[in-house]
This record gives C-alpha cells, structure tokens and sequence, in this order.
C-alpha cells in the first residue's frame, strides 16, 4: 500500500515536472558579433557622384515620358503587390507591439420583433406580455489579457519584425 502511494506521487510529480518544462521558452537571442576591418584594402579615389542621385522627374524633359513613365508606375501589379505586402508587415509589426496590453471586445445587438396575431395555436403574445412585439436587447463587454510568464509575446514580437 506504501509503495503504490509513493510510486503515484513520484508518477505526479514527474509529470508535474514535465508539464513546467515543456512551458519553457528557448533562450534569449543574441546575436554573434560581426568582425569587419578596421579599413578595406581597396581605396577608391574615384568620384562618388552618381546619375543614380539625381530623380527622375528632374532628369527627364519630355512631357512625353514623364507621363508614360508615371502611368506605368501606377500600374505596376508587382510594384503595388510589393508596397501591400510592406503595409501588412508595418501593421503586423504594430499589431504585436501592442499583444502585451489587454484587450476590450464589445458586442452590442438589438433585436424587434413583432409576431403575427394569427398563431396556430390561437396565443399571440398580447396574451402574454400585454403588447404586440418582443424588444430584445443585449450587452456584452469581454475584457481579456494574457501575462508573459513564458516570453511567449515577446518572441512573436522578435519573430516578427524580423521577418
């Protein structure tokens, strides 16, 4: 009797201790220090100066281009595919930041409802509640916030900004 008593709370407490560490994040990330020279082998004397610094709009002076070059910006699929794809990274980025803070949901309904005076059984709700119609009305406030004991938040805020 002894012994099935004893072996139950070390079977417990194994699990117990199994479940606690399956709850364990990994450790923090820290990132290898990058070793670059001090100065690159290669001078370059030559002029920094570009085309590539000057815009477009200012370089080009037919009116011509200017527009079929706008026109084909404005509808580049891809261009516009690529800028989406940053604005729903911004916003996920932003929508992580704020996990850590709790969250307010409202649900409001209504509802009217005005039943006919001609039921099967001969019973309308006038007989009942002493008016034509049935008001319904419902309120609901969830108010909900998750504590990072585990780093959980944390890591899906790293994971994404980092892409």
């Amino acid at each position: 009797m002894l012994s099935r008593i004893f072996f139950r709370n070390v079977f417990l407490s194994l699990t117990a201790l199994l479940v606690l560490n399956a709850c364990r994040v990994g450790k923090e990330y820290s990132q290898p220090p990058v070793l670059l020279p001090e100065q690159f082998t290669t001078k370059s004397f030559a002029d920094t100066s570009s085309i590539a610094d000057i815009r477009w709009k200012s370089f080009f002076n037919d009116a011509q281009l200017l527009q079929l070059i706008d026109s084909g910006i404005a509808k580049n699929h891809d261009l516009l595919v690529a800028i989406t794809r940053i604005e729903i990274a911004q916003q996920q980025v932003l929508q992580t930041a704020f996990r850590n803070l709790p969250t307010v949901d409202l649900q409001i309904t209504g509802q009217y409802n005005r039943p006919s005076k001609n039921s099967l059984n001969g019973l309308s709700v006038n007989n009942f509640l002493n008016k034509s119609h049935v008001e319904n009305y419902l309120a609901i406030v969830n108010l909900s916030w998750e504590a990072d004991i585990w780093g959980k938040l944390s890591r899906q805020k790293d994971a994404t900004v980092a892409g």
